[in-house]
Order: structure tokens, then sequence, then C-alpha cells
């Protein structure tokens, strides 16, 4: 499993990326490594609220400017930003400064 993030948040509880910033210029990319057993997918689940996730040996998490994911078979789910994409090439790079956030 892959998430490419750049927030600290995936929804209201799941704190994915503790040290994510939108300004930080990079893509957080969480991934759950293919030998996770059932077992270890569901710590990593009920630990991602406290970010404690990271701590676990199948866990990683890796900083980039841009990814290129290619799958390797054309069975499967793909999604991006909660919608299900075509499998096959997906690319991502950073913008800095291509949006303004204002907050109050």
């Amino acid at each position: 499993m892959i998430h490419a993030v750049n927030l600290p948040f995936i929804d209201s509880k799941s704190l994915l990326a503790p040290a994510c910033g939108p300004a930080d210029g990079r893509l957080h990319l969480c991934l759950i490594r293919k030998e996770a057993t059932k077992a270890d997918l569901l710590k990593a689940f009920l630990a991602i609220e406290t970010g404690d996730h990271l701590k676990l040996n199948h866990v990683d998490l890796i900083e980039v400017k841009a990814l290129r994911l290619e799958p390797l078979e054309e069975d499967g789910v793909l999604t991006v930003d909660g919608e299900v994409v075509e499998v096959g090439p997906l690319q991502a790079v950073v913008l800095p400064g291509a949006t303004t956030i204002i907050t109050k």
C-alpha cells in the first residue's frame, strides 16, 4: 500500500505523516511493505491515529519531490484523492507556490 500526501492527516483522525506540511515542498510516501501480514496491517491501521504506525518495521515514510508509480499488474484498484482511476502509470510532482493558503 502506498499513500502520497502533502498534509499530515488524510482525514479527521488519521495522522499519516506527522512531520508533513503543505509548504515543505515534498510529498510524503507512506509505504506498507508487501511482507506485512494481516495482523501487521491491523496494527498499522490502529496506530495511524497517533502516528505510531511509523514505529512498525514494515511501514516506511519517504520524502520525495516527485514520483512515478508503474503497477506490475493490470488488475487491482488505484485511487487518486478518493477517486478510482484506471490502473496504469501515474506521476505526481510538487509545484511549490502553485497555490495560496489563507488561514485565520
